[in-house]
């Protein structure tokens, strides 16, 4: 299987986790399809789109403030968050 199948697959994954999180709003999730969908309309390549997801993914679990009205406080949130946990996007 090619790489550009298997990032392409990988991403899927982290979409359905997604779709799937309990601890994501529903109006996060709609963002972040709205977000895939103009990525995918740039055509941006699926392993940087995988890395913007794994990182939204992230992200949105921790917060609870929609994210199209996220403050810079809670952007510092989750910088701290990110330099506590030496924060990797393949996690």
């Amino acid at each position: 299987m090619s790489d550009f199948y298997k990032t392409n697959k990988n991403y899927n994954r982290v979409l359905e986790d997604i779709r799937n999180s309990t601890k994501i709003t529903n109006g996060n999730k709609k963002i972040v399809e709205n977000f895939l969908l103009s990525l995918q309309a740039e055509n941006i390549s699926p392993q940087r789109i995988k890395k913007y997801l794994t990182c939204l993914r992230k992200m949105l679990t921790n917060m609870k403030t929609p994210a199209d009205k996220f403050a810079k406080k809670d952007f510092e949130t989750i910088m701290a968050m990110v330099n506590r946990e030496d924060w990797k996007t393949s996690t």
